[in-house]
């Protein structure tokens, strides 16, 4: 049915209404305060970056928290709290850190923080997914105030970029040891802003970092991170004034705003990626099914139904625009005879039936859905659940689901990423993934300094784990930033984290 005339602008008058109503704020609410309003569509599980599950996670951590190492917007690393850092042998690596630095608490940051934050990573109480990481730290010396050497138990060469992630954000020792479980609702850091609250659902409230070292680079003094899973929602408010920005924007939202004056795109292709993750119990533990499964889904069709061009269909792990990729792979191709040829193969003539999570929503649930259509023509039979981030991932890792629809936010560190998913002792893999193979090539690959053969090791890698399937990688994001035109200073990362420093609101 088409609406028209009064009946359509009615229809129109009320959905605006009823968005406005949906963030707690009223038609010309932008302009009575200098409060910067970003959407983002997930709500993060913590904002304790040592405990945090989700890559949406960092959205939060950014503004608040620090790392020792940051990335500029190509990946590239560049100082943070660490001005500066060397390897003077193969497993040390010495960093020296910034002066008169303080946490938002007052708490001075210095070489004794960083010991603290890398023994809370290791400590098994803190529960960190990161731990596996942070274990590979053997040694912990601290040569004065503010330097600090740290041995590995083998060489990498990519140590410092993972300090650039989870590993390498530093919390304040005292606001960790005065309030324990409760800092992931409380967060403490050195970053650009200062948490203030966080209203579950709805908003995370920061404001400007007075004491910031470099807040000459700050422009926004308050900042409100608003969670709006629809992001039709959203994108009312931006095209209304009560948002300043959407993180994270979908393909299918783009038309919307791309022709509007009022409103600017960023696009940028980066290292995030969808997929669907396989537990080693029945019956992916066989990998005929799994190749079945990959043979059943179609990734190209799945990518150009749901990114509108702005996506590119997957291989692996690893993007097209990375240094490291891997083209020359098993590749899967949409071909259910092979997949039902496979099934019976691994001894399900008949067809198999499943576990499939997800979280609700887009484009997770919207992938899902196509999969287990997709899926049950060549015999799988899944059954889709859908739950909040934290209880999706939690029931993969503790393998009460077969299979989860997720993605993969993206690492600066090659090396990071892998770990993660593929080595058998990764935070994610959670022994679902054991090939000694796939672990030595990993291993190998951080150990060597020379980028041709680092590339070798990771080629091998990726042919490995596209014959194993255990990562069905359906495509590779492209981050889509909107923003009012009076925003200045946007810039996509790599990485697909946001950053708010160096923007402003004129």
């Amino acid at each position: 049915m088409v609406l028209k005339g009064k009946r359509f602008m009615m229809a129109v008058a009320v959905a605006s209404f009823l968005a406005l109503l949906f963030l707690g704020l009223h038609p010309g609410a932008a302009s009575a305060a200098k409060v910067f309003r970003v959407g983002m569509w997930v709500e993060p599980t913590t904002l304790d970056p040592h405990a945090g599950l989700a890559g949406s996670d960092h959205d939060s951590f950014k503004q608040i928290f620090e790392p020792l190492v940051e990335v500029d917007p190509q990946g590239n690393a560049i100082p943070a709290l660490a001005v500066s850092w060397e390897n003077p042998t193969p497993k040390e690596w010495v960093f020296h850190l910034r002066k008169n630095v303080l946490f938002h608490d007052g708490t001075p940051f210095n070489a004794a923080a960083v010991e603290f934050n890398i023994k809370r990573l290791q400590d098994p109480a803190t529960k960190s997914p990161v731990a596996d990481i942070a274990k590979k730290i053997v040694g912990i010396n601290i040569m004065d105030d503010y330097t600090i050497k740290l041995t590995l138990d083998a060489p990498n060469v990519d140590f410092p970029i993972v300090m650039q992630d989870r590993p390498g954000m530093i919390v304040s020792p005292t606001a960790v040891k005065k309030l324990g479980a409760d800092f992931g609702r409380h967060p403490v850091g050195t970053g650009p802003f200062v948490f203030e609250s966080w209203k579950e659902g709805d908003t995370i409230k920061l404001k400007k970092n007075q004491n910031y070292w470099n807040k000459a680079n700050v422009f926004l003094d308050e900042v409100e991170l608003k969670i709006i899973p629809d992001q039709s929602v959203a994108v009312m408010n931006l095209q209304a004034g009560n948002l300043d920005m959407i993180i994270s924007l979908s393909e299918e939202r783009v038309q919307l705003l791309e022709k509007s004056k009022d409103i600017k795109i960023y696009y940028t292709p980066i290292l995030e990626f969808f997929s669907t993750y396989m537990s080693n119990i029945p019956p992916f533990d066989k990998k005929e099914v799994r190749q079945a499964l990959a043979y059943a889904v179609d990734r190209e069709a799945i990518t150009k139904a749901l990114t509108f061009g702005y996506g590119r269909a997957a291989t692996g792990p690893l993007p097209d625009i990375h240094w490291a990729y891997e083209g020359n792979v098993n590749r899967y191709p949409h071909n259910i005879a092979k997949a039902k040829e496979l099934l019976a193969k691994a001894g399900y003539p008949n067809g198999v039936k499943a576990t499939l999570t997800t979280i609700p929503v887009p484009p997770h649930n919207k992938i899902a859905l196509i999969v287990k259509q997709q899926a049950a023509e060549a015999g799988i039979d899944f059954t889709l659940e859908m739950v909040e981030p934290a209880q999706a991932i939690g029931k993969f890792m503790k393998k009460e689901t077969n299979a989860l629809q997720l993605g993969w936010s993206g690492r600066a560190s090659t090396d990071a990423t892998f770990q993660s998913l593929i080595h058998s002792a990764g935070a994610y893999n959670n022994k679902t993934y054991v090939n000694p193979e796939a672990d030595k090539l990993i291993e190998r690959a951080r150990t060597v300094s020379d980028i041709q053969e680092r590339k070798k090791a990771y080629s091998a890698l990726q042919k490995l784990v596209a014959d194993d399937m255990v990562i069905l990688v359906e495509y590779n994001k492209s981050l889509i930033t909107a923003a009012k035109a009076n925003v200045k200073g946007v810039k996509n990362y790599l990485d697909g984290k946001l950053r708010l420093t160096g923007i402003s609101a004129e």
